[in-house]
C-alpha cells in the first residue's frame, strides 16, 4: 500500500512543523505530507498541483476562510478527503464544516489521538467509492 498523500493547510508555522513532524516521524510508512500551505488563497492551487488524498484544514484561519476554503477544495479537488482541525469544537463550528464540505472534524487538542484513525477512515471510504465506481463502469 503506497503512503497517503497529505497537504496541511494551517496558518501556525509552529502548528504545522508539529503536525508534519507527528506524521513524518511517526507514521512514515502510513502517510507522506507532499506540502503545507500557510494562506487559504494558496490552498486550492498547491492542492490541484499536488493531488493529495487528504487535505488538513486549520479552520482558525482569519474570519471565516478556513470555511472558504474547505468549500474551495471540495470543488476543486472532489475526490480529496477533507478534515477540518480546529481549536474549539462546537457545535456551530462543526455543522459548519460539514456544510462546506469537510469529511472529519477534529479538536487540535485530540490531533495526537484522532488523526490517524480519522485518515485511514476517509482513503477506505474514499477506496470503496472508487471500486463501486469502477465496477458500475
Amino acid at each position: 500500500m503506497n503512503a497517503i498523500r497529505i497537504l496541511i493547510v494551517d496558518e501556525n508555522p509552529i502548528f504545522r512543523r508539529i503536525l508534519y513532524r507527528f506524521l513524518h516521524e511517526e507514521h512514515p510508512k502510513q502517510v507522506a505530507v507532499v506540502g503545507t500551505v500557510a494562506r487559504f488563497e494558496i490552498a486550492p492551487v498547491k492542492a490541484q498541483g499536488l493531488q493529495p488524498e487528504v487535505i488538513l484544514v486549520d479552520n482558525g484561519l482569519p474570519g471565516l476562510m478556513g470555511l472558504f476554503c474547505v468549500a474551495r477544495l471540495r470543488t476543486l479537488c472532489p475526490e480529496a478527503g477533507i478534515i477540518v482541525l480546529t481549536l474549539q469544537d462546537q457545535p456551530d463550528y462543526r455543522k459548519s464544516a460539514f456544510e462546506a464540505g469537510a469529511d472529519d472534524f477534529i479538536q487540535k487538542d485530540n490531533v495526537f489521538s484522532d488523526l490517524m484513525p480519522a485518515i485511514e477512515r476517509i482513503v477506505k471510504v474514499q477506496s470503496q467509492n472508487a471500486e463501486e465506481h469502477q465496477s458500475q463502469a
